[in-house]
C-alpha cells in the first residue's frame, strides 16, 4: 500500500530564502554551492524542515525560532 502526501510547490523566491538560511547556518557546507553530493543531502534535509503552514507561506524551526517565508521570499519570525 502506498501512502501519498500532498505538498504544495514552493516558489523560487522561497527556495532562495531557505538557501540563505542554510548558508548562514552551515557556511562550510554551503560554500560548495550544492556541487557535491554531501552538500545536496544536507541542504535537502534542511529544506525538509520547512513545511506549509496556515496561509500561503512555508514555515519551520531555525535556531530556536519559527521562521515563516512568504511566497515572495520575505522572511519573518
Amino acid at each position: 500500500m502506498t501512502v501519498r502526501t500532498y505538498v504544495k510547490a514552493t516558489t523560487r523566491a522561497q527556495r532562495e530564502a531557505v538557501w540563505r538560511l542554510f548558508e548562514s547556518t552551515y557556511p562550510n557546507i554551503a560554500r560548495f554551492k550544492l556541487g557535491t553530493p554531501t552538500s545536496r543531502i544536507h541542504y535537502r534535509a534542511f529544506r525538509a524542515g520547512f513545511r506549509w503552514r496556515i496561509g500561503d507561506y512555508i514555515g519551520g524551526e531555525w535556531k530556536g525560532m519559527f521562521v515563516g517565508i512568504e511566497r515572495d521570499g520575505y522572511t519573518h519570525t
